[in-house]
Formats: C-alpha cells, sequence, structure tokens
C-alpha cells in the first residue's frame, strides 16, 4: 500500500509534469505563431518573384520611339527623406588644365542611394546563468533569445538561408558562395541541408 507521503511525492510530481507540460506548450505555441507569420510572409515573397520571373518581353516587331513624348513632364527621382553621409566635393585646381581655382560660384547637390556590399557577421557569447530553484526543485536558465534549440546559427541567418535556397530557389553551393562573399563566412552546403532541416522540424 502507498504511503501518504509517497503519494504526496507523486501529486507534487504530476504537478510538476502538468506545470512543465504548459510552460512547453506555452513556448511551442509563441515559436509556432512566429513560424507561421513568417511562412505567410515567405510565402507572399514567393508569390512576387512567381510573377516577376513570368513576365515575357513584347515581341511586337514595331519599336517605339525612346523618351518621353512631345510635352510630357520631366521625371527627377525623390529627394531621399534621409542623408547618412553629406561629402564635400570641392576641387582645388581644374580637373582639365590644372589651374588653381578661386571661391565656389554654386554648389549643385547629388543624390546617391548605394547599399554595403559586405557585412561583418556578429559573433555572440551568451554566458548563461544557471541557478537552483527552490520551488521547482531544479537548476534553471534564461532561453537563448532568437535562436533554436542547439542550433550554431542565429534565426535570422537561418531563415535567410532558408529564403534563398527555397525562396530565391538557389543550389546548395550557391547560397554557401553568397555567404561567404557577403559576410566572409563559410558553411558548408551539408551544414545549409541541416538548417533546413532543423527549420522544417519547428
Amino acid at each position: 500500500m502507498i504511503s501518504e507521503k509517497e503519494l504526496q511525492k507523486l501529486r507534487d510530481k504530476i504537478k510538476e509534469l502538468e506545470e512543465e507540460n504548459a510552460r512547453l506548450k506555452k513556448e511551442f505555441d509563441k515559436t509556432k505563431k512566429e513560424f507561421d507569420e513568417f511562412k505567410a510572409k515567405h510565402a507572399q515573397t514567393v508569390t512576387e518573384l512567381r510573377k516577376a520571373l513570368s513576365i515575357k518581353a513584347n515581341k511586337t516587331e514595331t519599336s517605339k520611339p525612346v523618351g518621353a513624348k512631345n510635352g510630357h513632364k520631366a521625371y527627377t527621382r525623390h529627394v531621399p527623406e534621409h542623408i547618412d553621409h553629406i561629402r564635400q566635393l570641392n576641387p582645388k585646381k581644374c580637373p582639365h588644365c590644372n589651374t588653381q581655382l578661386g571661391e565656389t560660384q554654386e554648389v549643385r547637390p547629388r543624390y546617391v542611394t548605394g547599399i554595403a556590399l559586405v557585412s561583418k557577421v556578429k559573433n555572440t557569447r551568451y554566458d548563461i546563468h544557471r541557478k537552483y530553484c527552490p520551488r521547482c526543485k531544479k537548476i534553471v536558465e534564461e532561453k537563448t533569445p532568437n535562436v533554436l534549440p542547439h542550433a550554431r546559427f542565429g534565426l535570422n541567418l537561418m531563415l535567410f538561408i532558408m529564403y534563398l535556397r527555397l525562396g530565391l530557389r538557389l543550389p546548395g553551393n550557391k547560397v554557401r558562395e553568397f555567404i561567404l562573399t557577403m559576410y566572409n563566412l563559410t558553411i558548408s552546403e551539408g551544414e545549409i541541408v541541416h538548417i533546413i532541416s532543423i527549420l522544417k522540424k519547428w
């Protein structure tokens, strides 16, 4: 016959398992919601890409005159709302004859939009402090943000690789080459396959 003490232990164990199950269910629902949102956004992106790829060239033999119609208002690009850098191109000598130049007559602004072709990889070390919870009677720790369990790469990088591989239909070797060229990060084709399988599982 089970003693009251053993029965109480079983009750405590059941309560602990129920609390753990509720916590895991909450984490699962949160992860599933985030991933469903990504899939919805990803599906929309793929749809737009398919539309773009389905555009065919106009095969009409008659060619249209180049340029805008007579009397058409000229089109100019809008000035960017945010300016990151301002550089002064102030020549001291004439670029044609090398004659010394004097005061500026006028300043002509020109706006150029560009991107940084190579980005730096950010490696983060998390010092995870593990502590004993007297109520749960076990060692607990904080969840590492923005990373799946046992994953070497952050979630953003993994989702980006999945977008290149599945959204843009790039083969594994091209994804590896792109990541190496743009971020100076070496990822094997086997790791790319593993990343896709982890995301599929989650």
